[in-house]
């Protein structure tokens, strides 16, 4: 019987041993998982600021090439006022010179 208990006390040990090399590497590739996402995190980050760098430099050059053909937007907004002025006038002329008519 000890030789019996001795016997399933070596198989429990290697067990026990077996299952200890496991979770060691388990933790290790744990680790090594937390590493890696730290790296994809600050590359993702990078990406981001220079994605936005980039937007905010064609905004830039979109709104330059927007203001060379046509000006600064209030130039533009006072030249539709006068146009619009232009056709009510020319709207309140016609109908004078049709109901006169």
């Amino acid at each position: 019987e000890v030789a019996k208990l001795r016997e399933e006390l070596h198989v429990l040990a290697s067990s026990v041993h077996r299952h200890e090399t496991q979770l060691a590497g388990a933790e290790a590739a744990k680790i090594e998982l937390w590493r890696a996402t730290e790296v994809v995190q600050a590359s993702v980050g990078d990406v981001t600021k220079r994605l936005e760098a980039s937007i905010q430099a064609q905004i830039q050059e979109m709104a330059s090439s927007y203001e060379a053909r046509w000006g600064s937007f209030a130039e533009l907004q006072a030249a539709v006022r006068a146009a619009e002025a232009a056709l009510r006038e020319v709207d309140q002329r016609t109908r004078r010179e049709t109901s006169a008519a």
